[in-house]
């Protein structure tokens, strides 16, 4: 298998399976003479905790009656039922797109037989399915996302991913300090093309950027979306940087402009800034970069994860921030540009328990995991619900960004 730089084999010891810090360990097997697993994932010799490309199947060449993995998470149940109660449910939630935070917020965490297979559901209103297909119809060539934080993010980045990639499990490879304080990227491509004889080929690509702290120009991130006439492409391209503190945040303006995002997910400093209640920098660098005059379809979505050792009053700051009887801004939010801004907090939509108390991530709920001597050892296949629904849930409040003609 082809896995990408510094994404390491299932069967190596060099993984990070809920530890504070990454390194070396040794995962113990639960059943005698069986692999062991890493956040839900069988440790197989020579698998790749993320593979560097993948390649779509058309439902043509496979069995078209099966369900896609995970329907009701990945938001895909609605378009394939069978039983009359399915498809009375499934009514539900053909509805409108949401509109409005309040419409996502009430609805309810709908169950399934299969545990790892829920989805929040509003009560009037539907989500945007988790699908790189749905992301791009109403672009006329490419979608960018561009994501900045800690390793909240980095958790929402990889969900992402192998959610639009439909897998079931996975387990993430963290990298280690010195890597994160000389730069790192994460990016991922998907990339459609269909030709004049309706030919139509799909694939994506998946990369670890190092040392990124120096480089001057990030439009070398992606290879071009070719955008013709003649082929009908369809690219959707996201962007992780690791930038934990408001003033690595602000560094990475330029990053955002030079890939000509159309959706940008932060979060505001967290517990790597635990004495900054919020920076004057920070925002005005958030305001400009909605106010871009070749970017005015931009959104900004501000994802907080409110636990761990932070200032107090972080919360209503933010608010305060963007309410629209705000007047301390640095410069003039016009009402267009309020409507672009969301303000979220994780833990809301009551998917996954912490994953350990060393690391407070969402990756898996401690029931499924046991702990033994600060060592997760999963006992259940886990998969990251929290960070699904989340960019599930922004991705539809934000979906006019992904309907614009590309720069």
């Amino acid at each position: 298998a082809e896995c990408a730089t510094e994404q390491r084999l299932a069967n190596t010891t060099d993984l990070h399976c809920g530890f504070s810090n990454k390194g070396e360990i040794t995962i113990q097997p639960l059943i005698e003479n069986e692999p062991g697993t890493c956040g839900g994932v069988r440790l197989e010799p020579n698998y790749c905790l993320m593979p560097s490309r993948g390649e779509w199947i058309w439902g043509h060449q496979s069995n078209e009656t099966m369900l896609p993995p995970l329907p009701r998470r990945f938001g895909s149940y609605h378009h394939r039922v069978n039983s009359s109660e399915e498809k009375d449910e499934a009514t539900n939630q053909s509805s409108p797109r949401c509109n409005t935070q309040q419409d996502i917020f009430d609805g309810n965490k709908q169950e399934s037989p299969d545990n790892f297979d829920r989805e929040w559901v509003p009560n009037s209103c539907s989500l945007v399915p988790l699908n790189p297909f749905t992301w791009t119809d109403n672009s006329k060539c490419q979608v960018t996302i561009v994501m900045m934080g800690d390793s909240h993010i980095r958790n929402l980045f990889t969900a992402t991913v192998h959610g639009l990639r439909g897998s079931s499990a996975f387990a993430e490879a963290h990298a280690g300090n010195d890597a994160k304080d000389t730069g790192i990227i994460l990016t991922y491509e998907w990339r459609k093309a269909i030709d004049g004889d309706d030919n139509q080929r799909a694939s994506d690509h998946y990369v670890v950027h190092q040392n990124t702290h120096n480089q001057r120009d990030y439009t070398s991130l992606f290879d071009e979306c070719p955008c013709n006439e003649d082929i009908n492409t369809r690219c959707l391209r996201i962007a992780f940087i690791w930038a934990p503190h408001f003033a690595d945040q602000v560094k990475h303006v330029q990053l955002v402009n030079d890939l000509n995002a159309d959706l940008v997910i932060v979060e505001p400093g967290n517990s790597y800034d635990g004495t900054t209640v919020l920076s004057n920098e920070w925002t005005s660098a958030m305001e400009m970069i909605l106010q871009q005059p070749k970017n005015d379809h931009r959104h900004l979505a501000v994802l907080h994860f409110p636990y761990g050792i932070q200032p107090n009053g972080r919360s209503e700051a933010i608010e305060a921030w963007i309410s629209p009887n705000n007047n301390s801004t640095t410069t003039a939010i016009t009402e267009h540009t309020r409507k672009r801004i969301s303000y979220w907090q994780q833990g809301k939509f009551g998917f996954g328990g912490m994953q350990s108390r060393k690391t407070w991530h969402y990756a898996c709920g401690l029931g499924r995991i046991q702990v033994k001597n600060d060592v997760v050892q999963s006992i259940e296949m886990c998969t990251d619900e929290a960070d699904t629904s989340y960019i599930r849930a922004i991705t539809t409040l934000h979906f006019d960004a992904f309907g614009v003609t590309p720069r």
